[in-house]
């Protein structure tokens, strides 16, 4: 689910869990809207 999320970031290695990435994912898009 959160491979995109880790995809866009290749600089940033999969140092986030499933959950901390999901939740970062949340607020860059609450950002976004």
């Amino acid at each position: 689910m959160d491979r995109s999320y880790h995809e866009e970031r290749e600089g940033q290695t999969t140092e986030y869990t499933d959950q901390a990435a999901d939740a970062q994912r949340a607020v860059i898009h609450l950002r976004n809207t």
